[in-house]
């Protein structure tokens, strides 16, 4: 080991910046994007859910036989709006009501069965809208078979217009989060940077061109914002994997594809924004006068 001179600290070499915080920063901010961003896309899966358990009741004329219900059964399934059809016979209306009700229907009926057999369907999400509503019911009313449709309009009323008030909320949830990654690691990437700006100046003092000097930030950028995106992603997929073994009443495997579109925008937004604000960076250290520097 070489002696060092008598008063003197021992030099030691600088080290380069190692841009960890930055991309440790940057991962927590796309955290936050993707999360929102399955807030979101979990609403919308809630939502068809939701709309899809609406359901219609189709009453059947009482003179109808077992084949000529399993006909219009048939010619029901083929409407483009039904996404599953349940048949509740006359019995079984017949207990519903006393459940629902706590009466015994054969004490004031005797042995006469009033209710009439019915088939219950299940919409696309698409259909569940007032006007809908009201089309799809005049539409299975005109059928010979059935004697009359309840369609439950107003629950569904009530219902678009809570989703609707959700969906902004959301929407401008979802903005505002946008805006704060984007200038969060805006802010980052600056930071980082600024260790760097008298190694920029110099190397724009000796001769370098500005594409000579930018193209190293800009992959180092782009390398943090990919690793970055990286280890946002795979913490985001095991949040996903947990939410779908805690909430398994909620269909997520639906909105794989999806989700997997999230996920590669979450990864694309880190590079994106990072490549961005270090030559927004680059660019203002070489634009600057040398004392501004200080």
């Amino acid at each position: 080991m070489a002696d060092t001179p008598i008063g003197k600290a021992p030099v030691r070499k600088r080290r380069n910046p190692t841009y960890l915080n930055a991309i440790m920063m940057i991962t927590l901010v796309l955290i936050l994007v993707g999360v929102t961003g399955m807030i979101v896309l979990n609403a919308q899966v809630f939502t068809r859910s939701l709309k899809e358990s609406i359901r219609i009741s189709v009453y059947l004329r009482d003179d109808l036989n077992e084949v000529e219900q399993l006909q219009v059964r048939k010619k029901i399934e083929t409407e483009p709006f039904v996404r599953s059809t349940s048949f509740i016979g006359k019995e079984d209306a017949k207990t519903i009501y006393e459940r629902r009700f706590g009466e015994d229907a054969s004490e004031i009926l005797g042995d006469y069965n009033p209710f009439p057999a019915s088939y219950e369907l299940g919409l696309e999400a698409g259909w569940v809208r007032p006007d809908s509503m009201q089309a799809i019911a005049e539409r299975l009313e005109a059928y010979r078979e059935v004697r009359n449709v309840k369609a439950h309009q107003d629950v569904v009323s009530r219902l678009n217009a809570s989703l609707r008030t959700i969906g902004i909320v959301a929407g401008v949830l979802g903005l505002l989060v946008a805006l704060i990654a984007v200038t969060l690691i805006d802010k980052t990437i600056r930071l980082a940077m600024y260790s760097n700006r008298f190694l920029i100046r110099s190397m724009q003092l000796v001769g370098a061109t500005r594409r000579f000097i930018v193209a190293p930030y800009l992959r180092r950028g782009m390398l943090n914002g990919l690793i970055a995106g990286i280890l946002a992603v795979a913490v985001l997929i095991g949040l996903l994997v947990a939410l779908e073994q805690m909430v398994s009443s909620i269909p997520i495997q639906e909105e794989y594809l999806s989700f997997a579109a999230l996920f590669g925008v979450v990864l694309l937004l880190g590079m994106a924004i990072s490549v961005w604000s270090t030559q927004r960076s680059v660019s203002k250290y070489l634009s600057m006068r040398l004392d501004d520097l200080y």
